[in-house]
């Protein structure tokens, strides 16, 4: 499993991280899909990382429910939008869908 990278590698590097090979720049040549309209306003997130005991989630993450075996991570890691937890319990506000992330 590989890192997520987000971040302009030709304003600053990042000391630790070595440049990959296919894009040593650090930056897409040509984006390929759609991106923001360029009047679209910026929109901000406050996102936390929470194990899913931490939101709530008492069976923790359920990654396949088919079968007779479902694979789950009873102390999965979990990116989460603030917006989506309850700001009392900290657990995840009802109808907030869990979708695992794989960064590949």
């Amino acid at each position: 499993m590989g890192a997520s990278r987000a971040y302009d590698g030709t304003v600053t590097k990042q000391p630790n991280l070595v440049p990959l090979p296919n894009n040593p720049t650090g930056r897409a040549k040509n984006p390929t899909i759609g991106t923001c309209p360029a009047d679209a306003k910026p929109r901000a997130y406050t996102v936390v990382a929470r194990t899913a005991q931490q939101i709530g989630l008492t069976n923790g993450v359920i990654y396949n429910s088919r079968g007779v075996s479902p694979l789950a991570a009873a102390n999965a890691l979990l990116y989460v939008n603030t917006d989506d937890l309850d700001p009392k319990t900290h657990f995840l506000k009802p109808g907030v869908r869990v979708e695992p992330y794989s960064a590949g």
